[in-house]
């Protein structure tokens, strides 16, 4: 397995959606996340397609 060892540049975060005490960091970049809900988790949903595609799913 590799690694991936560059850096881009984090895209601006998109306008929030949710009530601000529903609001979480995203783990890896620390964009706002949804707590709870469909867009929930601990990753924001630019990082989730970045993981999609780096493990192909």
């Amino acid at each position: 397995m590799t690694e991936q060892t560059t850096t881009t540049p984090s895209p601006q975060a998109g306008p929030v959606t949710w009530a601000p005490s529903q609001t979480v960091c995203c783990a890896l970049c620390h964009r706002p996340t949804a707590r709870y809900g469909a867009p929930a988790g601990p990753l924001c949903e630019a990082c989730r397609k970045e993981r999609r595609v780096q493990y192909g799913v």
